[in-house]
């Protein structure tokens, strides 16, 4: 069942990696779509955790592989589009650091709190913990006017 969940993740990461191949307008806002693609991500950790179905398990982690997929490949494009030619190494090997970074942090985190209150109330508090920090990353986004 675990092989199987994780194949299912596989094939939603090549869902999302031929999905990000689809051109894109320029006024197409790709910040946005990943944060609200990253707000997915934190319904699906919470629905994980509230999960007893072998094959919801399944749909959730397509869904989940590709949402992440989608989720790093328009933040990561946004990043380089904006940055400077003499910055874009620079800006990009930040990106991949606090990427790396907080995958580390935050496993360590879950970790602890795995063995203090258990797998499914560890994996609610991750998803809500991602839903109201892309909340907020949303509320800024659309407080402040956007270019054309």
């Amino acid at each position: 069942e675990f092989g199987g969940a994780m194949a299912a993740f596989g094939v939603g990461g090549l869902v999302g990696a031929a999905a990000s191949f689809v051109p894109l307008s320029k006024s197409f806002q790709r910040i946005r779509v990943s944060t609200m693609t990253a707000l997915v991500l934190g319904l699906v950790i919470v629905a994980v955790a509230l999960n007893h179905s072998i094959i919801l398990l399944t749909a959730l982690f397509i869904v989940a592989g590709a949402g992440l997929t989608i989720s790093n490949v328009l933040a990561n494009s946004f990043l380089q589009e904006r940055a400077g030619n003499h910055n874009r190494g620079r800006i990009a090997s930040l990106y991949q650091l606090s990427l790396h970074g907080g995958i580390s942090i935050g496993a360590l985190i879950t970790g602890l709190t795995v063995s203090s209150f258990g797998i499914s109330t560890a994996l609610v508090i991750n998803g809500v913990m991602a839903i109201t920090i892309q909340l907020w990353i949303l509320y800024t986004q659309y407080s402040r006017p956007q270019p054309i």
